[in-house]
């Protein structure tokens, strides 16, 4: 169990990111200062960058809760059962949600490069994605499971679908978020896990 002080950390981080969260929305990135975050949050501005080096790091840990919060989702009784198809859905919907509802963070999120392409492309497991290592657990736990074949690399597979998924957000802005970004990532899903070989009569 973590202690006092973990405790505390944790504590004074989440209060920087939701103040984070709070001025963002209501003023916008752009307008809003260290000061300001660090102000609302109740803690001094040196406290401030002893855990996040810049403001823009601030999106990529706001991001990240929300990842974290899917994968404890999924991990909950009444969907750690489910198969790895729909755990991927699962993350899918909770992350296409998220960027749905703050578009224009994510823009300013591809704008400061805090999320790099590359990072889900990466050969080595150990990404700098979490996002990708994340798929890539649910295929590995869908390999043991034998709902997957066992002949995938889970890593490549894990990656292939981070960049597809990546690239739909991309495409997703670039058209002005007028369909449904959730629907366009399990997709991704469906295509990577079924392919596109037609089915015979």
């Amino acid at each position: 169990m973590p202690g006092l002080r973990e405790k505390k950390k944790a504590s004074t981080k989440e209060s920087l990111l939701n103040a984070a969260e709070k001025l963002f929305r209501e003023r916008g990135y752009g307008e809003t200062t260290v000061d300001q975050i660090a102000d609302l949050a109740q803690i001094s501005k040196v406290t401030f960058y002893g855990y996040f080096k810049a403001k823009e790091d601030l999106l990529t840990g706001l991001h990240n809760r929300v990842l974290e919060s899917a994968l404890e989702r999924i991990n909950q009784p009444e969907h750690k059962n489910a198969g790895a198809i729909s755990t991927l859905k699962l993350l899918a919907t909770d992350l296409g949600r998220w960027t749905e509802e703050n578009s224009e963070l994510f823009k300013v999120l591809l704008s400061e490069k805090t999320v790099p392409l590359n990072a889900c492309s990466q050969a080595d497991s150990e990404s700098d994605c979490p996002a990708a290592q994340a798929m890539i657990d649910i295929l590995e736990r869908g390999i043991v499971s034998g709902e997957l074949r066992n002949d995938i690399d889970a890593n490549r597979i894990g990656r292939y679908l981070a960049l597809m998924s990546f690239s739909e957000k991309i495409t997703w802005l670039q058209l002005g978020c007028k369909d449904s970004l959730v629907e366009r990532l399990q997709t991704c899903v469906d295509i990577l896990v079924s392919g596109i070989k037609a089915k015979t009569v």
